[in-house]
């Protein structure tokens, strides 16, 4: 496999990879980021050694997004730079674009605007050059969509809940474990 590959990985989650992740969204869930924060990082560091980077670069940005929730300033912002650095490095043209703008969103949300500016004068021009939209997705599923899709994620065996799902475009949600996109029939 090209290390540039941006096609998702086939490869599916080890069993403790599973846990561990499974774990971070329970503490998520719970309210917890600050337990989970370390979970997510250190899948992102796994998939990395791996080489599976779009895993990776999804897993980064779910420990930015803890790491946010948890107020830890440094550890915010070096998740979501190497995050974006993934995004942009592999071609993910849309997903780098939704977790610039959300990461954003969160870390103005909490508080940590200077980690947000730090971003923006970082990353702001190279997600402008881009191709597709600069602003996260805003589309609903089509309603045809929805009944066709699995109740697991085939990358990761996530369970998919169609309320809670990022709906990348008309026809293309995103799971919310491991960022992999799933289509009807996947």
């Amino acid at each position: 496999m090209s290390p540039i590959d941006p096609a998702p990985e086939e490869r599916p989650l080890t069993v403790e990879q599973s846990s561990s992740l499974a774990e971070a969204k329970r503490l998520m869930d719970k309210d917890d980021p600050a337990a989970a924060a370390p979970l997510y990082a250190h899948l992102a560091k796994q998939m990395e050694f791996s080489n599976q980077p779009q895993r990776a670069a999804n897993m980064h940005a779910l420990a930015a997004q803890a790491f946010t929730g948890a107020l830890d300033r440094t550890a915010a912002l070096i998740h979501a730079r190497m995050a974006l650095e993934l995004f942009i490095g592999h071609k993910m043209n849309q997903r780098a674009p939704f977790f610039y703008n959300s990461i954003l969103k969160e870390l103005n949300k909490q508080g940590l605007a200077s980690v947000a500016q730090t971003l923006q004068d970082e990353f702001g021009r190279k997600i402008a050059l881009l191709p597709g939209p600069t602003e996260p997705a805003a589309h609903e599923p089509h309603k045809d969509v929805e009944p066709q899709l699995p109740t697991n994620c085939p990358n990761c065996g996530a369970p998919l809940h169609p309320e809670r799902l990022t709906w990348v475009n008309q026809r293309t949600a995103e799971c919310e474990y491991c960022g992999s996109l799933i289509r009807p029939g996947k």
